[in-house]
């Protein structure tokens, strides 16, 4: 009985070959989508779940109120960790988590290399298996380094690694005392290699220091706990220690919500919950409109097949056969569908890694859930699809539908119209979406930052650079195309070196903490950035005190403290008493995800590590060449890795630019799928009234009347759904926009380009159909009927 079904199928696939090659390719095309989206969001929901304690593994975090606004924070204490572990028996492991960039030389190979500094006691909370060495002693000794395996070959290629003693920024040396397996690709702790925490201390960190947040801290909780119990427990620890900030309180993150819901200060790059969301609704979007063009073309095509169904009824078919037989058909077609567009996906996934910065595979194993759910929506839109004319068709008597009285009636037309407005709809939306989300992007990248982003090209000081940088910058400054050398501890893209509460001013309440952001700079600072004082004057060498008692602050810091006229005011932290001498203009010195905080610029050139040159926009390649010889000459041995500023600042809305470039595409994708089931219709609607058409034309209409009375139709639907997209996509965008301390304007002009684009596409998409049975001789078409 299947082989009859599957010759049936096959025997109205060649009859109907126009209508299931559209069909076949929508659905396939609306499926690839699907697969490729899908994939992305299990690859961000997989983060930190390959850990076997993942769901006992915790960050710590800390909620802080402050005087003018909340804050969280996913630093803490160097202390905190051991310190939790001895006061509260629920958590049974702790580890610490820092960072700090070496250069690691072993020979004449020498490489920057992602850092990690951790706890010993990483190896038994986390997944991080050892391929050589004692993961209980691995990290046991201040100067020991474990190395992932890929790393290892880098330096000792075919060489035993283990007890060999590597070099870090030519100063410390440390043995190799474990090889780790690559660190799997969704894990928010990224490392090339790890050292213990406790070498902090050679580095003058604050490891035993509870003033000071500065690393990341980790707990896990005995089996059975509830977090939110220890949480209770731990939210006022604080409370008696010694640390900064008089309101903060200790909370718990899951491990395996790290990558996707951290909005919080001092993290790490992540990934975020919105955007999961909305590919996740993208995905099924454009299925729900490949399965639209699925459906409405079946329901279409089912009219014109009743003669065949009145012929098989009086041949004996029973109901249950034919009911059988539209399923089948529909079904066969979707499973058709779907192998297309694995095919498609297999093609396109290199790609789609490419743009996405992902390492996505099609392997069952780890895409079974997704396998399963497209094998589910693949029988569901076989279903639905092919009930219309399974359960209509099959009602009817032999005798009314042999008659001819059965035609697709007004019932099917409501709902292939309803259809293909619903269709179009979301096809408008996705455009809407797309048009807004660039415009966020060229709002952000053309945004006055408060500064001179151009030709400003910079890197962190290595080798002799740092101790002899007033050399170096006279030696860059002989070359006329170098118009300023300066230096600062943080680049503006984190734009700022430490936070705390504990600057104090006249006037100030007692009671209130106020968070003020510090960055150290050099005398050039301003003048090479092109930052505007707007009160009082810069530093100057003139005034031999500025380098002990004077201090500057932005606009917002002013703000923040009540002054009025700042100049002169006292400004102090601890023993040091500062004088105010200049404001700056505000200026965006982190994401324009972020407001302008209150920011104090501290002159002290011995803690900057930044150097940050003004080029000239000619000779570019030349004037670095320069520079790189400068840099030879007192730091040999670390390559001159430079970057420009603007490039560094383009990376800040790196996720957004990724979005917004997969969006478009998507969106051009469903617009295609979208035209593919309006041809359809269009010459199924022109095979409908080819008899009226004839008797028009006989009757004096023209050619452009008769395209203009097919197109007409399909205008008004288009209307339609644009009046049902505008408010979602209004909704829509202005949520996602709220995310950003400053963003675009909604402007209307992009829903009308979106309404013209839907329009125009429509129109082209028909018009071929239109124009086709408009120019068909009246004779033909008469006696056709």
């Amino acid at each position: 009985m299947l082989k009859n079904y599957l010759k049936i199928a096959l025997r109205n696939i060649r009859r109907y070959k126009g209508y299931s090659f559209i069909n076949i390719a929508g659905l396939a095309i609306g499926m690839a989508c699907c697969i490729l989206i899908l994939l992305w969001v299990q690859d961000e929901l997989s983060y930190d779940r390959f850990h076997e304690n993942a769901d006992y593994i915790y960050r710590v975090i800390q909620d802080i109120n402050f005087a003018d606004h909340s804050t969280t924070w996913a630093i803490t204490q160097g202390p905190l960790g051991p310190s939790l572990k001895e006061d509260f028996p629920e958590i049974i492991n702790t580890t610490r988590i820092t960072s700090r960039r070496f250069r690691l030389t072993y020979n004449d190979k020498s490489f920057d290399e992602r850092p990690g500094m951790a706890d010993g006691s990483i190896f038994e909370m986390f997944s991080f298996p050892l391929i050589k060495g004692d993961p209980a002693t691995a990290l046991s000794d201040p100067n020991s380094i474990v190395m992932t395996e890929e790393t290892a070959k880098k330096y000792f290629g075919s060489e035993e690694p283990l007890g060999k003693t590597i070099k870090a920024d030519n100063r410390w040396d440390f043995q190799v005392t474990g090889i780790l397996k690559e660190v799997p690709h969704n894990s928010h702790l990224q490392f090339d290699y790890l050292i213990p925490f406790i070498f902090g201390r050679e580095l003058n960190y604050t490891v035993d220091n509870w003033r000071n947040s500065q690393f990341r801290t980790y707990v896990q909780l005995q089996k059975g706990i509830p977090a939110q119990e220890v949480i209770q427990k731990i939210s006022g620890y604080l409370d008696e220690k010694p640390t900064l900030e008089k309101d903060a309180r200790l909370n718990l993150q899951p491990l395996v919500r790290i990558h996707l819901y951290s909005d919080y200060e001092f993290d790490a790059a992540h990934g975020d919950i919105t955007y999961v969301t909305i590919f996740s609704i993208i995905a099924f979007f454009i299925l729900l409109i490949a399965c639209i063009n699925f459906m409405n073309l079946a329901t279409a095509r089912s009219g014109n097949r009743a003669k065949e169904v009145g012929m098989r009824k009086v041949a004996g078919a029973h109901k249950t056969d034919i009911v059988r037989q539209f399923y089948g058909e529909s079904i066969f077609l979707a499973f058709i569908a779907l192998f297309v567009a694995l095919t498609i996906v297999w093609l396109l996934l290199p790609t789609f890694n490419n743009l996405a910065a992902k390492e996505l595979s099609m392997g069952v194993s780890g895409n079974l859930l997704v396998l399963l759910g497209l094998l589910s929506i693949t029988l569901l839109t076989g279903i639905i699809s092919g009930s219309y004319p399974a359960l209509f068709l099959s009602a009817f008597k032999p005798v009314k539908i042999l008659k001819g009285s059965l035609r697709s009636g007004s019932k099917g037309s409501i709902f292939r119209k309803i259809l293909v407005v619903f269709q179009f709809a979301l096809t408008i939306l996705l455009i809407i979406c797309t048009i807004i989300i660039y415009n966020q992007l060229n709002y952000m990248r053309n945004m006055k930052l408060g500064y001179d982003k151009e030709f400003l090209i910079y890197k962190g000081m290595r080798g002799d650079v740092r101790a002899k940088f007033d050399s170096v910058k006279n030696e860059l400054l002989q070359n006329p195309n170098i118009l300023g050398v300066t230096a600062t501890s943080s680049e503006p893209t984190y734009g700022y070196t430490f936070s705390n509460s504990l600057w104090r001013w006249e006037g100030q309440d007692p009671d209130e903490e106020t968070l003020m952001r510090a960055v150290f700079v050099d005398l050039d600072y301003f003048k090479t950035f092109g930052m505007e004082i707007v009160e009082g004057r810069n530093y100057s060498k003139e005034f031999p005190t500025d380098a002990t008692e004077a201090i500057m602050v932005n606009e917002e810091a002013v703000k923040a403290m009540g002054m009025e006229s700042p100049i002169g005011r006292r400004l102090s932290i601890g023993n040091n008493n500062f004088k105010i001498i200049g404001v700056v203009k505000n200026y965006h010195f982190r994401s324009l995800r972020q407001e302008i905080d209150p920011l104090i610029l501290i002159y002290g050139p011995g803690q900057c590590r930044v150097l940050f040159a003004r080029l000239r926009s000619e000779n570019i390649p030349k004037t670095i060449g320069y520079m790189e010889d400068i840099w030879k000459e007192f730091a040999p041995g670390h390559p001159f890795n430079y970057r420009f500023l603007d490039d560094a600042l383009n990376d800040l809305y790196r996720s957004e630019q990724r979005i917004g470039t997969i969006l478009k595409y998507f969106s051009i994708l469903a617009i295609f799928i979208s035209c593919l089931g309006l041809f359809g219709l269009a010459s199924f609607m022109s095979e409908q009234r080819t008899k009226e058409i004839g008797i028009r034309k006989v009757l004096g209409a023209s050619v452009s009347n008769i395209a203009l009375l097919l197109s007409r139709e399909f205008t008004k639907w288009v209307l339609l759904a644009n009046i049902i997209a505008w408010p979602v996509a209004y909704f829509a965008m202005y949520k996602w926009l709220q995310s950003y301390a400053y963003s675009t304007n909604i402007a209307l002009w992009s829903f009308f380009l979106s309404g013209t684009m839907a329009l125009v596409i429509a129109t082209v998409a028909v018009s071929y159909q239109s124009i086709k049975a408009a120019v068909t001789n009246p004779a033909d078409s008469l006696r056709y009927e």
